[in-house]
């Protein structure tokens, strides 16, 4: 199984979690983060870019006025917050979305 392989499994594992269940916009927005970091590593994303692409938002977005990217990237990283401290404490992948970034990262768990 490739790398990308693993990632993508992970990344469901967190879609049909507890901690995620019922919250299709965060699911959403995890799962484009997701293809973000494995199609273009490193490469950071923008409000504006979120807004219109996952949340279907008018080109005339601006993140200065409207918060939403923001609110739901950080209800977002309590999701995982959440679920790592709980259902996945073991999963040997860690799926982090660092404060001041949109740009979702894997880490690989020492096991044992």
């Amino acid at each position: 199984m490739s790398e990308r392989d693993h990632f993508s499994k992970q990344i469901d594992l967190l879609v049909s979690s507890s901690a995620l269940h019922g919250s299709e916009s965060l699911c959403k927005l995890l799962r484009y983060l997701a293809k973000h970091a494995m199609d273009q590593p490193g490469t950071p994303l923008k409000e504006y870019q979120i807004a219109t692409e996952v949340y279907g938002r008018r080109p005339d977005f601006d993140p200065q006025l409207d918060s939403t990217i923001r609110v739901q990237a950080g209800r977002l990283r309590g999701k995982l917050a959440e679920y790592y401290g709980a259902e996945g404490e073991n999963d040997p992948i860690f799926v982090d979305l660092p404060k001041g970034t949109y740009v979702l990262q894997f880490h690989r768990r020492a096991v044992g």
